[in-house]
């Protein structure tokens, strides 16, 4: 029987406890894999959080995003080189929202080897 436990992040949803067996393997409660229509055979993503796994029903979900993005894409005529074009600079700004401190010392570094030249 599942418990649905309010958290600040959202809500989590105790299933049931499972076993590894020997072989690795660990079966997965039936609510869940009726809840998100998962059949045997179906993908899973395994993510390491910490000393924690979740495990991530998506190769279907996975495919339907890429599937959207492509679609949004195509509807703007946004081609994949005008968005490859623009990595360097998306990365920069993540760098930079990310470690100010660092992207600082790193636009200093760019800046002395351009007087160099």
């Amino acid at each position: 029987m599942s418990t649905a436990i309010n958290e600040a992040s959202g809500i989590v949803k105790y299933l049931d406890t499972t076993h590894l067996n020997a072989n690795g393997q660990v079966a997965i409660p039936q609510e869940y894999r009726d809840a998100l229509s998962l059949d045997a055979g179906a993908p899973l993503a395994v993510l390491q959080i910490g000393d924690s796994l979740m495990l991530i029903p998506g190769q279907n979900l996975l495919i339907q995003l890429c599937n959207r993005i492509t679609q949004i894409f195509t509807r703007h005529g946004v081609s994949a080189n005008e968005i490859l074009a623009g990595l360097p600079e998306a990365r920069e700004r993540v760098f930079a929202q990310l470690y100010p401190d660092l992207a600082t010392e790193e636009s200093s570094r760019k800046s002395k080897r351009r007087k160099r030249k």
